[in-house]
């Protein structure tokens, strides 16, 4: 199997939230979800979660990284799902956008340096 991905990524557990406009035109609230990392990157993670998104599901994800207990806030795209069985998904998510904070805090937290 051919690797695709930008960088490596390390395999930890996070807590996420995650923010969401529900489809449809009537109700434009945002919703909320939550899951947990099973592996991250600068580029993207892998969550699980109870709740299906489709492909190409636009969303913002703040990240607890457990170590420093420090939330990152990034902007996510759904590049792939799988389900795990009726009540389980893993989702592979893009980082779309991301703040600089952030982008500094994960690269610590990922690589122990702040440049």
């Amino acid at each position: 199997m051919i690797e695709r991905r930008k960088e490596r990524r390390k395999k930890e557990v996070n807590r996420i939230s995650i923010e969401y406009l529900p489809e449809g035109p009537i109700y434009r609230t945002k919703k909320v979800n939550f899951g947990l990392t099973e592996d991250l990157s600068l580029s993207g993670l892998r969550i699980l979660t109870d709740k299906f998104f489709p492909i190409d599901k636009v969303m913002k994800i703040s990240l607890c990284l457990g170590r420093s207990y420090e939330t990152i806030y990034l902007i996510g795209k759904v590049k792939w799902v799988k389900s795990l069985d009726d009540e389980a998904y893993n989702l592979g998510l893009e980082v779309v956008d991301t703040f600089e904070k952030s982008v500094r805090t994960l690269t610590g937290h990922l690589y122990g340096k702040t440049n």
